[in-house]
């Protein structure tokens, strides 16, 4: 009965391990048309609460849910909004 109970908690063990794992990290810098860093743009995944901002250097740093199908919107105060597919791509330049 106790070698069961072991059993059944290495199998609920290694099923958690997978459901964590089904995210990715996305990273990227943004940069207007002179390859100026843009601090403070907002970066979000399309009809989702999921985002982040550049920091001071135009870096972002985003976990997203592991689905081809993700839009990521860039978004900032006098810049035009760009919508770009994420598919299997981790690292993304803007400009």
């Amino acid at each position: 009965m106790k070698k069961s109970r072991n059993q059944i908690l290495i199998m609920l063990l290694l099923f958690s391990i997978q459901v964590f794992a089904q995210e990715r990290v996305v990273v990227g810098t943004v940069v207007d048309e002179n390859k100026i860093p843009l601090p403070g743009v907002n970066v979000l995944v399309q009809n989702t609460t999921i985002g982040t901002i550049t920091d001071l250097d135009g870096n972002f740093s985003l976990s997203i849910p592991d689905d081809d199908d993700k839009i990521l919107v860039f978004s900032s105060i006098g810049f035009t909004t760009q919508e770009v597919m994420v598919g299997d791509k981790e690292v993304f330049n803007i400009t």
